[in-house]
């Protein structure tokens, strides 16, 4: 009987052990690879966000201010798109442990400015101007963090948003020639 004791005291023991050695394996710190892509994913996040609130901006801009209907149509498009997508980016944001500013930076509130200051003949082509511009720049965005980041989930909404991007960019430059091609 004595034997059968230290016999499960030793694989208490080995239990206790090798528990306590997988615990200390899983919990080790992140590698300097791991600690960079984390940071990509909060500057893209914050980005991302930045991206959507200008978009629902100056779409809901466009929809009160412009004269030509298929501009106020792209600006409700566009509205529209960042509004899904923002709660999309916020939750993705939370999983992470990351904290975005809601805060357009300062050029884009130059940029809202100046659109909601610009008389109405002049709005449109400005409105179609600073879209393309904007357009471009989130093209960009997603396609730089598309080739860097490695976190699925974040792969996933890029792989969702970065198509519908690209077709803003198109309709954008269409409704540029369309306004400069007389009828």
């Amino acid at each position: 009987m004595k034997a059968m004791k230290r016999y499960n005291v030793w694989i208490l023991n080995a239990a206790f052990l090798f528990g306590g050695v997988s615990l200390v394996a899983c919990s080790q710190e992140p590698t300097a690879a791991q600690k960079e892509d984390t940071k990509k994913v909060a500057q893209f996040l914050q980005k991302a966000v930045e991206t959507d609130n200008f978009g629902i901006v100056t779409g809901i801009l466009a929809t009160d201010k412009s004269k030509a209907e298929a501009v106020g149509d792209y600006g409700m498009t566009i509205s529209n798109v960042h509004s899904k997508t923002s709660p999309v980016l916020e939750d993705l944001a939370k999983r992470k442990y990351v904290e975005v500013s809601q805060t357009l930076p300062e050029e884009k509130k130059t940029l809202v400015a100046n659109l909601e200051k610009s008389d109405s003949l002049s709005f449109d082509k400005e409105f179609i101007d600073v879209q393309i511009a904007a357009q471009k720049e989130a093209v960009a965005l997603y396609e730089e963090a598309d080739k860097e980041l490695k976190d699925a989930e974040i792969q996933s909404f890029i792989d969702q948003v970065l198509p519908v991007l690209k077709e803003h960019l198109k309709e954008a430059q269409d409704l540029k020639m369309a306004m400069v091609t007389p009828k």
